[in-house]
């Protein structure tokens, strides 16, 4: 089934939609900026006596999902021939992220080039979870946060369950 929706007066269509298998784990991390989630930490009573009471006025940080594209894709036998490697796509994509002062970037389809790669141009300036902390399907969806900005409070990952609907 096709729908046509105006956008902009102009027709579009949609594509029907697809159900996707989903494999792998979700990567969560818990982040608080400095001073910033204090308060709400302490009223639900976790503990949290390292943080100070949260200063008036609000929180403002910039929050990106960025797909890097599989370094296995274009490496030799991989399905995207000639395209640059996972390396030189993730030093692309550090530029991005810093050209934009993203602060917390969840990234998809990182594998490790690109993992090492990041950390080795912004592994001092970001923390990341779970990285290589845990399995290379975790790697795949990472969180990045700017380390001078949250500080890690807790990090969990959940399984995602495999749907074979078509």
């Amino acid at each position: 089934m096709t729908n046509r929706t105006p956008v902009s007066g102009k027709s579009h269509t949609r594509r029907p939609r697809r159900k996707a298998l989903v494999t792998g784990a979700a990567a969560l991390a818990l982040l608080a900026a400095p001073l910033s989630l204090a308060g709400a930490s302490q009223a639900a009573g976790d503990g949290a006596n390292a943080l100070k009471e949260q200063p008036p006025g609000a929180t403002a940080f910039r929050l990106s999902s960025f797909n890097l594209l599989g370094a296995g894709h274009t490496a030799p036998g991989g399905d995207r021939k000639g395209w640059a490697s996972g390396s030189t796509r993730m030093k692309w994509a550090t530029q991005i992220i810093d050209q934009n002062s993203i602060d917390v970037v969840g990234f998809q389809e990182m594998q490790q080039p690109q993992f090492d790669k990041f950390k080795e141009i912004d592994g001092s300036t970001f923390g990341i979870f779970p990285g290589d902390k845990l399995t290379t399907a975790a790697m795949a969806n990472s969180i990045a946060w700017r380390k001078d900005q949250f500080t890690l409070l807790r990090s969990e990952t959940i399984q995602i369950p495999t749907s074979t609907a078509t």
